[in-house]
């Protein structure tokens, strides 16, 4: 359980690469994947899905993310959808579609549950791909450039950029700390993967307290270099690599928004 957990927190970390979808600015890539959510969230037919969905299948294309990866994020999550989606769709009065034993899954359920379904994979799937595509900086960059205006309402949209970059890049050192506690706590005798449901879990329990204890360390001496550096909170912030909109980033959002367009005409 707890090393499948891990397996799927480092299927989401940023993967440096070179391709099309690595060299796109921040800020794009935010861009379309908010289009294509707001897309699915508002398309008014299922046929509309088709297109969002091979617009998600050409960003693993181009980024190179094979359906692996991004099985071993979402796998639980997916199969958890099918086994409650097939009770919601029973349970939901309408039509019958077909009969499962004493389960009759109706019109209206099913359609609930596929639109449900796919805006939620959607989301997922347009989250992963910027998350594995998009350094934290870059990707903290992209949000206090898009959220710049909120400053006039005095919004601290500076510390919002700097505590979701720093939220991200701890993510593999949060990933490493937990790999250490449970090699530790396996030296010790704990077993993780054999012994009852609730053996289980009290091991999984008892690594809470070691897990906050390091990070609230880290988060003490990050504070203390912060301060060391004169970092001031409020101040406005400069970025060291802007990065430049180009000709791709211009062509992937006008691409994000033809799709965006077939899924909510079609």
């Amino acid at each position: 359980m707890i090393n499948g957990s891990t397996s799927r927190f480092t299927a989401l970390q940023y993967r440096p690469g070179d391709t099309a979808l690595h060299r796109l600015d921040a800020r794009t890539k935010i861009l379309a994947s908010a289009v294509a959510i707001g897309a699915v969230l508002a398309a008014p037919h299922p046929l509309g899905y088709l297109a969002i969905a091979a617009l998600v299948a050409i960003g693993c294309a181009v980024g190179r993310i094979g359906p692996r990866l991004l099985w071993r994020a979402f796998g639980p999550i997916i199969l958890l959808f099918l086994v409650g989606g097939l009770l919601t769709a029973a349970f939901i009065p309408g039509r019958i579609l077909y009969s499962l034993g004493p389960l009759h899954v109706t019109r209206p359920g099913m359609d609930l549950v596929v639109r449900a379904g796919v805006q939620t994979l959607v989301i997922l799937a347009t989250t992963a791909l910027t998350t594995i595509s998009t350094a934290p900086s870059a990707l903290g960059n992209g949000l206090l450039w898009y959220m710049h205006p909120l400053r006039r309402l005095r919004v601290p949209v500076d510390e919002i950029a700097v505590m979701v970059s720093i939220g991200l890049a701890f993510l593999p050192l949060l990933q490493r700390e937990l790999q250490r506690i449970l090699l530790a706590q396996r030296a010790r005798g704990a077993e993780f993967t054999r012994g009852s449901l609730e053996t289980r879990a009290r091991n999984a329990v008892a690594l809470l307290p070691p897990l906050l204890a390091g990070n609230l360390r880290r988060a003490e001496e990050l504070a203390v270099a912060m301060e060391a550096r004169e970092y001031v909170p409020g101040a406005t912030r400069t970025v060291l690599n802007a990065g430049q909109l180009g000709r791709n980033d211009v062509l992937a959002v006008i691409v994000a928004v033809l799709f965006a367009v077939l899924t909510v005409r079609l």
